[in-house]
C-alpha cells in the first residue's frame, strides 16, 4: 500500500483537517532513542481506514500546530497503542502548545476488556481483528531519509487498524460493565501535570544504587546535587545520562567524596570512560555539597517497618486487588504495582495521609472498598510503638 508521505505544511494541514472531520482516528510514531535524553522523532502516523492513511515526516515539517489542534479537538476521539509512550513524544514535539482531549489507548482498553494489558499491538489485532501485520521494520532506523518502501508499509499498517481495534475492545469492556473505569483512566492523559519533567533536584531517588554502599544522610544531599547537575546537563545537551555519568558513579561519587578531579577519575569504573571528561565537574560538586546546611538535605523516606512484615502486608493488598480485578475482567496489573501496594502499606503503619495513593481514588478505591479501609485499619495497627 502507497500511503502518501507528507513533508510540507500544506499537505499537513490538509491531512489533520480531514482527521478533524472524523469521529475516531489512529495515531502512532516511530523514533529514534539511543544517544539522546530525548526520543528522535522521525515519523508521525494518522489514519483511520486502509484507505485514508498519512505518514508525516516531521525532520522536513516544523509548523506543529495542525496536529496540536488535532490533539485538543474534543469532537475527535485519538486512539493510540501505549500512549504513555507517544504522547509525551508528540507533546513536546508540539511546544506542548496545548493538552490532548479524548485519548484512548488500546493496550489499557485490553486490559478492561478482559484480556491483558501486556499484548503488543500486533498480537492484538491479530486477536481481535485476525489481521496479521508483518513485523519486518521493528528495528530500523526512523531518521534516514529517504525512508524505504517498507518502512513506510510498515509505519502506516499498524494504525490503520487502531480505530476498528479500539471498537472491538471498547464492545467488550461494555459488556464487562468497565468503560466507565476505562474513561476514568484515560483521564490522566489530559492533564498537565502528566507531561511534566521530573525537577532536576528530586531526580536523586530515581538513580540506581549498589546496594553495598552505605549512604549517610549527607551522602544523599551530594548525591542530590550530582543528579541534578547530570540532569540539566543531559536535557541542555540533549544526551543519555550513562553517556555522561552512569549511575553507580554518581553513587560511588556521592559516598567516596572525591575533592579532585584525579580523586574522581580514581573511582571504581570511571577510568578510561566517556564519564572521564566529567571527573572535575563531579569533584566539585561534591566539594561545594560538602557545605550544605543540615535543614536544606533532602527528605529522605525511611519505612518504619521491616522487611518481611512489608512484604506480608504488601501482598495482602495484592492479593485483595487481584481478587477484585479478576472479578470485573480486569487485569490485575492495571490495578495495583508493588510500589503503590507498599507505600500504601508504610503509610498506613504509619498513620498517614492515604489519600493520594491510586488505590484510595476513583475506580480502584470503588472496586476496594469497604475492604480497603478495614485493611488499613489493621496496618494502622501494627504501628511501632
Amino acid at each position: 500500500m502507497n500511503y502518501p508521505f507528507i513533508t510540507t505544511i500544506d499537505q499537513f494541514k490538509q491531512a489533520c483537517d480531514e482527521a478533524r472531520r472524523q469521529p475516531v482516528v489512529g495515531l502512532d510514531t516511530e523514533f529514534v532513542w539511543t544517544k539522546t535524553y530525548y526520543p528522535q522523532l522521525g515519523l508521525i502516523q494518522l489514519g483511520w481506514d486502509s484507505d485514508h492513511c498519512f505518514l508525516l515526516d516531521p525532520i522536513a515539517v516544523t509548523d506543529t500546530t495542525p496536529l496540536a489542534e488535532l490533539l485538543a479537538d474534543d469532537n475527535v476521539l485519538k486512539v493510540f497503542h501505549e500512549a504513555s509512550s507517544d504522547l509525551p513524544i508528540l507533546m513536546r514535539w508540539c511546544n506542548h502548545a496545548t493538552t490532548p482531549r479524548r485519548i484512548a489507548d488500546t493496550r489499557i482498553a485490553a486490559g478492561f476488556a478482559g484480556l491483558t494489558a501486556s499484548l503488543s499491538l500486533a498480537k492484538l489485532i491479530l486477536k481481535q481483528l485476525h489481521v496479521v501485520l508483518t513485523k519486518t521494520e521493528t528495528r530500523t532506523n526512523w531518521l534516514q531519509r529517504p525512508l524505504t518502501p517498507a518502512q513506510l508499509e510498515y509505519a502506516g499498517e499498524d494504525v490503520t487498524h487502531l480505530p476498528a481495534l479500539f471498537a472491538s475492545l471498547e464492545a467488550l469492556m461494555k459488556e464487562h460493565g468497565n468503560d466507565g473505569f476505562f474513561t476514568e483512566e484515560m483521564a490522566k492523559y489530559e492533564q498537565p501535570s502528566f507531561y511534566e519533567e521530573v525537577p532536576p533536584m528530586d531526580y536523586w531517588q530515581r538513580v540506581s544504587r549498589p546496594a553495598f554502599l552505605k549512604f549517610t544522610h549527607q551522602d544523599y544531599a551530594i548525591l542530590q546535587q550530582l543528579a541534578a547537575w547530570r540532569e540539566e546537563l543531559g536535557r541542555a545537551k540533549n544526551i543519555t545520562r550513562n553517556r555522561i555519568v552512569p549511575d553507580r558513579l554518581l553513587a560511588f561519587a556521592a559516598v567516596k567524596h572525591p575533592y579532585t578531579a584525579e580523586e574522581a577519575g580514581e573511582l571504581d569504573g570511571m577510568r578510561n570512560t566517556p564519564a572521564m571528561r566529567y571527573a572535575k565537574n563531579v569533584a566539585e560538586i561534591v566539594a561545594n555539597s560538602m557545605h550544605i546546611p543540615k535543614e536544606q538535605w533532602p527528605r529522605l523516606f525511611i519505612p518504619t517497618v521491616d522487611q518481611r512484615l512489608l512484604r506480608q502486608c504488601s501482598e495482602r493488598i495484592q492479593a485483595l486487588a487481584m481478587k477484585r480485578a479478576e472479578a470485573r475482567h480486569i487485569d490485575p496489573i492495571l490495578m495495583v504495582t508493588r510500589k503503590e501496594a507498599d507505600s500504601l502499606v508504610v503509610h498506613a503503619i504509619n498513620r498517614d495521609d492515604l489519600s493520594s495513593n491510586p488505590l484510595m481514588r476513583g475506580w480502584r478505591h470503588e472496586l476496594l472498598t469497604p475492604t480497603i479501609e478495614a485493611v488499613c485499619a489493621d496496618f494502622a495497627r501494627l504501628r511501632r510503638k
